[in-house]
């Protein structure tokens, strides 16, 4: 696995080598990332894995089906097992009624702020909202076929003309020289 921009893995596309030879992924994080088949030859039907890296045999989940959306897991999953209107789920959060019935209907997206909101609500973590909100954005964007020739015609950066990694420690010594007596 080697990052397309010479940058340690996180939040951007890394080539796979392998038997994932001419994949791409991007690492959601410690534990999972999800990869992609990219097709130029027909970019609508690019398949995406979710893959569980690291830990004894990794699960995989290939699927063309549109994931859950913030919208669905709200109501479905906790409003209605908590009995919770929308007009109540308004006045726990501290949210707008309108917000929150534009987020049911998935025509809202999740903000850190309404992430954090939500976890203390529901008792989960922030990062359950938005990594739910960054699976509906990617599936959207890779499901696309406009959106998909809008992205593979970015050009990227040549490695020559990127600027060194600067470490701390240089930048540190660069902007605090030693005091000279």
């Amino acid at each position: 696995m080697t990052p397309i921009c010479g940058f340690p893995p996180s939040n951007h596309f890394e080539k796979l080598s392998g038997k994932l030879e001419g994949h791409l992924s991007i690492r959601v994080n410690q534990q999972w990332r999800l990869i992609f088949e990219w097709r130029k030859d027909k970019p609508a039907k690019s398949i995406l894995t979710i893959t569980r890296t690291g830990g004894k045999g990794g699960s995989v989940l290939t699927t063309k089906r549109k994931p859950a959306t913030v919208g669905e897991m709200l109501t479905i999953e906790f409003m209605e097992p908590f009995a919770i209107t929308q007009i109540e789920l308004a006045e726990r959060t501290g949210l707008p009624r309108k917000h929150v019935s534009e987020r049911c209907r998935d025509r809202r997206t999740v903000t850190a702020d309404t992430a954090l909101i939500l976890a203390r609500v529901f008792g989960n973590s922030h990062d359950f909202w938005l990594n739910t909100q960054r699976r509906t954005d990617l599936w959207g964007a890779l499901d696309s076929p406009t959106r998909l020739i809008r992205i593979q015609l970015a050009k990227p950066i040549e490695m020559a003309k990127r600027p060194m990694a600067i470490s701390a420690s240089s930048c540190q010594a660069k902007l605090f020289p030693p005091a000279v007596d």
